[in-house]
């Protein structure tokens, strides 16, 4: 069986990795890169509550959101993710909200992975999932 988040995943390295040269310039790309995903890891681990977890995270942040707008549950999912993994300091940075716009419009493109998603995150807020198309 095939993850059906792939895609989300792969649009979220590739992404992270343009970003990261266009911000190295002609640097050395792959070393400049890595260094700057290992700061932002260290960041973003060293912005978080003591016993947080992403679930609980999540959880919180979807609660606050009507369950039957399903598009707005599924940005909250990828903002929240995307500043657990990068880090907090990112959300005022217009170009982090183009990285969300862009990962989420890449989880859009299959139905499928769109309904898993929202299915998941019904069972993370603890609500009996919506039909469909909400």
């Amino acid at each position: 069986m095939t993850d059906p988040l792939r895609p989300f995943t792969q649009a979220i390295r590739s992404l992270w990795g343009a970003r990261a040269r266009a911000s190295q310039g002609n640097g050395s790309v792959s070393t400049a890169g890595a260094a700057a995903a290992s700061g932002s890891a260290q960041r973003a681990a060293s912005s978080r509550s003591p016993g947080e977890t992403l679930r609980t995270r999540l959880k919180t942040r979807i609660s606050q959101i009507d369950g039957s707008d399903q598009r707005k549950m599924r940005e909250a999912f990828v903002e929240t993710v995307l500043l657990w993994e990068l880090g907090e300091h990112l959300a005022p940075d217009p170009q982090f909200h183009e990285l969300v716009a862009r990962v989420f419009e890449q989880i859009e493109t299959d139905p499928e992975v769109g309904d898993r998603l929202h299915q998941v995150l019904m069972r993370i807020s603890e609500r009996s999932p919506q039909s469909p198309g909400g």
